[in-house]
């Protein structure tokens, strides 16, 4: 494989893989990061054996509803706390990090560049 057939297999997998609403922790409320990765294996004409991997990192800024009380029973207590729902307010990517055969590739993918092909 070519140097830009490996970054076009990495662009696609991570396109067709990566979900930000999967990366969202419910029990975190301000903000959190993340790291998304992508790899595969192929063999080149001569039968050796390669691997390329890309590790995006990223941070997802969220927002929460405000807890409340709830008491079903109606007794006077305050009752059990209920968390408010979890929501994204943005998100952004920081790093991106690529490697062909545990070394740096000839390659380099930018974030604008990710961002403009995931979309």
């Amino acid at each position: 494989m070519t140097q830009e057939e490996i970054k076009g297999t990495l662009l696609h997998y991570f396109k067709k893989e990566f979900n930000i609403d999967a990366k969202v922790d419910i029990y975190d409320s301000k903000s959190q990061t993340f790291i998304h990765s992508v790899s595969f294996e192929f063999v080149d004409k001569k039968g050796g054996y390669h691997d390329a991997q890309m590790d995006v990192h990223g941070i997802i800024h969220k927002n929460t509803e405000p807890s409340e009380t709830h008491n079903p029973i109606g007794d006077g207590r305050a009752g059990e706390e209920q968390g408010g729902g979890v929501f994204i307010d943005y998100w952004e990517l920081l790093i991106i990090e690529c490697w062909v055969d545990s070394g740096l590739p000839k390659f380099a993918i930018t974030i604008d560049e990710l961002l403009t092909f995931i979309k």
